[in-house]
């Protein structure tokens, strides 16, 4: 900061790198057998937080899995909900805020170019 020095970066992967994923494990192309698995319920979190803490290490996961009554009672607090409250029927009508002008040389820190 002190020398109006500007770092851009980022932060582990891609935005949609997720999704693709999820896509590449469902087409059977990543092999998850290599992973070691623990679920929980969620009435015993307590037991998944000592597990995970115990057992921490590469590719050893600790899953909190809700039971099925949870799943039920959130489809049922879901299904009340009305329709335009904490939701967006369309999620691309949000309005965006515009892209930012791009920068000129000199405040990017270049001299700008010779004419």
């Amino acid at each position: 900061m002190h020398n109006d020095v500007t770092v851009r970066g980022k932060w582990m992967y891609e935005r949609d790198a997720p999704a693709k994923m999820a896509r590449m494990v469902r087409a059977g192309l990543l092999d998850l057998a290599q992973f070691g698995l623990t679920e929980f319920g969620l009435d015993d979190v307590n037991d998944a937080v000592a597990h995970a803490a115990a057992n921490a290490g590469p590719l050893k996961l600790t899953v909190l899995r809700p039971t099925a009554a949870a799943r039920r009672l959130a489809k049922a607090r879901s299904e009340k909900r009305e329709p335009g409250l904490n939701r967006c029927a369309n999620p691309r009508a949000i309005p965006r805020r515009p892209p930012s002008p791009p920068l000129s040389p000199a405040r990017r820190g270049r001299p700008p170019p010779p004419p």
